[in-house]
């Protein structure tokens, strides 16, 4: 009987390399592919997230031309920052002082009495000085519902009488931030007839947002 042939070790060896080289090509064409995915993925994403920016540009753009035209621009509330003034105009009556006097229990015949104010040097009765700087929390609770009222200076300058126009000023100075609420300082001042100080001092409060409301402008 004859024996089988033996492929000899040359032809092994090309038949293992060969084998290598396929499934090294396999394992290319996977790494290959995978990057390709990975690629896809993060260009689907990348065009995804540019989508959404130009969308929320296009509703921006068309929100701010269509809603003016409605009358409801105060809708977009603009955030209040450093070096920002509000402002509020007050007139304080006679009936004013009178409940204010009963809360606070200050009966000086100042605020009641023509004679006694002009006795004393006054041209006329006197508004409480802490019923004029009242402006001042009123301001800023007007446009930020939920402030809490920390601390507040007062330097009283000038008189004010009763029927007399006042404007309260709050300026923001500094603000930072707090576990998601906002430490705010601001400088305050009331004038009367347009640039004559009355009242100045400084206040802090603690607001819960810097998106301003719309306040009340006049009293």
């Amino acid at each position: 009987m004859g024996s089988s042939a033996i492929p000899p070790l040359s032809t092994i060896f090309l038949l293992e390399l060969f084998l290598i080289m396929i499934l090294y090509l396999i394992y290319l064409f996977q790494v290959q592919h995978t990057e390709i995915e990975v690629s896809l993925n993060s260009f689907r994403s990348e065009k995804q997230y540019q989508h959404k920016i130009l969308w929320k540009m296009l509703m921006k753009r068309v929100v701010s031309s269509f809603i003016p035209s409605l009358g409801f621009s105060s809708l977009s509330a603009s955030m209040v920052k450093s070096g920002d003034v509000l402002k509020q105009v007050r007139i304080f009556s006679s009936s004013d002082v009178l409940e204010y006097s009963k809360l606070s229990h200050d009966l000086n015949p100042l605020h009641f009495d023509i004679e006694s104010a002009q006795n004393a040097g006054f041209e006329d009765r006197l508004v409480h000085g802490m019923l004029i700087a009242s402006l001042f929390p009123r301001i800023i609770a007007s446009h930020f519902p939920g402030a809490v009222y920390v601390s507040q200076s007062l330097q009283f300058r000038s008189p004010v009488y009763i029927g007399e126009e006042v404007i309260g000023e709050v300026q923001a100075t500094n603000i930072r931030e707090i576990k998601n609420k906002y430490i705010a300082k601001f400088k305050t001042k009331c004038f009367k007839h347009g640039d004559h100080l009355v009242v100045e001092g400084e206040a802090t409060a603690i607001l819960p947002t810097l998106a301003m409301e719309q306040g009340q402008s006049t009293g």
